[in-house]
């Protein structure tokens, strides 16, 4: 936003008489600073976000920048002291710190000139950096023939281009390969409707925003034949057979070995039995 700065200053050059100066300084304009918030970092960083004045004007002849955000006033400390928002005059700029993601969004400055009765207001915006989120697996396995579905996860501002690779090369969409639109973000969801083995590789989910910055991931596609398939299936019904062979050899035993204490417990209470009888024959 810019504003013609006019400046008038009446001075006395005499008794009497009075002389109107009036001149103009070029044109004020506040030229916005935005700040990107990276989701990639371990921990919380600072961000800082400015609106520069760009015209001739002293420190004198405008008061301190106001801040707003979501059209609330920033209660901000003046320099580096306790608080989450820090302004600094000399440079008309605002740190967060330890900026997250529910700091993102549009942030408004307001210039207030001393001589003339007027407010210069201007937008700055905290930008989300994108981000691919990953996938729920680093490998996947398709049986040829079948479909497969890859959806990319993205998050971020001003997405403007979500593109997929296979390995270096951009993915030919035809009518086996399709795109579509995941969580309202357009190409982000990557069909394949029948498998071939020559699907096998390194499939890249790429994002770029409007102001450059990009951000990417990659999920690993095996494709199994079907003869394969036919095995593994095989394997997985002939190892459920043998744990059942084993699990039936060895309830069989545990069968035989109860059987077997109680055979000894009935032979011990037997044997003692007898020995009570005789006794008491014995005593009379």
């Amino acid at each position: 936003m810019q504003s013609e700065l006019r400046i008038r200053y009446v001075y006395s050059v005499g008794t009497g008489i009075w002389l109107l100066f009036t001149f103009i300084i070029e044109s004020t304009q506040v030229i916005p600073s935005p700040g990107y918030l990276s989701l990639t970092k371990e921990r919380l960083e600072p961000i800082t976000i400015g609106c520069r004045v760009s015209s001739k004007l002293t420190p004198y002849q405008y008061k301190p920048i106001k801040w707003y955000f979501k059209d609330q006033p920033i209660k901000a400390s003046h320099g580096w002291h306790q608080g989450k928002y820090h302004t600094f005059d000399q440079n008309n700029t605002l740190v967060i710190k330890y900026a997250e993601e529910a700091d993102a969004g549009d942030y408004t400055c307001t210039l207030r000139l001393n001589e003339v009765n007027e407010t210069l207001r201007q937008t700055v915006s905290v930008y989300v950096l994108p981000l691919v989120e990953s996938f729920e697996s680093e490998e996947i396995r398709v049986t040829e023939g079948d479909g497969m579905t890859l959806q990319c996860r993205i998050r971020g501002d001003g997405i403007q281009h979500v593109k997929w690779l296979k390995g270096n090369s951009s993915l030919t969409v035809d009518g086996r390969v399709e795109l579509g639109a995941f969580r309202s973000y357009q190409n982000a969801s990557l069909h394949v409707k029948t498998v071939a083995m020559n699907d096998s590789g390194s499939y890249f989910c790429y994002v770029e925003n409007r102001y450059g910055a990009s951000s990417t991931r990659s999920i690993n596609v095996v494709v199994l034949d079907w003869y394969a398939a036919v095995w593994v299936f095989l394997g997985i019904v002939a190892e459920v057979f043998l744990l059942a062979i084993i699990a039936n050899i060895y309830d069989r035993y545990l069968t035989r070995e109860l059987k077997k204490n109680e055979r000894e417990q009935e032979k011990l209470v037997l044997g003692k039995s007898l020995a009570n009888t005789e006794q008491g024959s014995a005593k009379a």
